[in-house]
């Protein structure tokens, strides 16, 4: 989806608002469009020296070795995080490259990582469901609790776990998720 998204505004490089530039083969700036020149106003300075470019010679005997057109990678610059794109046209001898700021996501990443760390690490049973009460996750406190693993619980339905409340769940779960809720259930399973 943003490599699409990508290729559709390099057709207008002056309007793309991520990092579009071309280098020949040694690293020498051809071009950069506005976004590269507010993002890294030093980049035609620095050619190969900055950190975009700064192992661009090994890229290129790669793409050249590997007969490759293209690859993708991460750069880091300080504390933001760049989603690089490299096409090499081999017919012209150029490279062209565009970087997004992926930084926010790689952010965003990291804290969904930690959070499943915690809720997996918990003794406490969590459970995730769907909108139609299947059960979506279910981590180690609930299979230490319950006795089952996560695979033989997903997809499965919640009140299947807690059968003898199946009413009483069914008109919570309904009433709760309709309302878009965060529903917190103290139940006994069977088991």
């Amino acid at each position: 989806h943003d490599e699409r998204r990508i290729a559709h505004l390099a057709s207008y490089p002056e309007l793309n608002p991520s990092a579009i530039f071309e280098t020949d083969l040694k690293g020498q700036i051809r071009y950069a469009n506005p976004a590269a020149l507010r993002q890294f106003p030093d980049l035609a300075r620095m050619g190969t020296e900055h950190p975009l470019l700064h192992d661009w010679p090994e890229i290129m005997a790669s793409l050249q070795r590997e007969g490759e057109s293209s690859l993708s990678r991460e750069v880091q610059i300080s504390d933001s995080v760049f989603q690089q794109t490299v096409h090499f046209l081999r017919s012209v001898g150029v490279v062209h490259a565009y970087c997004a700021d992926v930084t926010e996501r790689k952010r965003t990443e990291t804290a969904l990582r930690q959070q499943a760390q915690i809720i997996d690490q918990t003794h406490d049973s969590i459970i995730a469901i769907s909108q139609n009460g299947q059960i979506e996750s279910w981590n180690h406190g609930s299979e230490r609790l319950y006795g089952y693993n996560a695979e033989s619980r997903l997809g499965t339905p919640l009140t299947a776990l807690f059968s003898q409340h199946t009413e009483q769940l069914r008109y919570v779960l309904q009433t709760g998720l309709r309302q878009n809720e965060k529903i917190e259930l103290e139940l006994t399973a069977i088991t």
